[in-house]
């Protein structure tokens, strides 16, 4: 793992834009919504979330370069980590979790909501000494139900915990 000594947390600006758009485009299959962004809806989507107190979107910065970016949503009883999102070439380093290990408040509440097929992200929130909490089931009406949580780490996680009582 690569140390990050010199991380630059930002909050947000028009500039970050497209470069965020790209990254999030590139990346569909770990949002809850998978559908591709266009640049007028990501302009809009900004316009929103800029007049929205509770929610701040960061990007980071390393050398001077862009390298993804996180975003904390303020729910009054508990701030929501979300829409994380790295570079290649900054992925698998550390740079997230030495990122969200200087914003995160030792006497603050987090939840991350992660699709359960993302190892990265539950590996991720696991150092950082998140826990399963509760688990979301949808069924899409195109989909057969699997059977089991092989396919599920959060899952798999939280029958272990439990002794398999889940």
């Amino acid at each position: 793992m690569t140390q990050h000594p010199r991380i630059e947390i930002r909050s947000l600006t028009e500039d970050d834009l497209e470069f965020i758009r790209v990254l999030r485009n590139a990346n569909r299959q770990w949002f809850l919504n998978s559908e591709p962004i266009s640049s007028a809806a990501h302009r809009r989507w900004y316009r929103k979330i800029a007049s929205d107190r509770n929610v701040v979107f960061y990007v980071l910065w390393i050398a001077g370069r862009r390298a993804g970016t996180f975003s904390l949503t303020n729910r009054g009883d508990v701030v929501v980590v979300g829409n994380l999102l790295l570079a290649r070439p900054y992925q698998g380093t550390g740079l997230m979790t030495a990122a969200l290990r200087q914003m995160i408040e030792p006497n603050r509440t987090y939840r991350a909501e992660i699709k359960p097929d993302n190892g990265r992200s539950v590996s991720l929130f696991a150092r950082l000494g998140f826990r399963p909490s509760q688990v979301v089931m949808t069924r899409s009406a195109s989909s057969t139900p699997p059977v089991g949580s092989r396919g599920c780490p959060a899952l798999a996680a939280m029958r272990s915990e439990h002794g398999g009582s889940i």
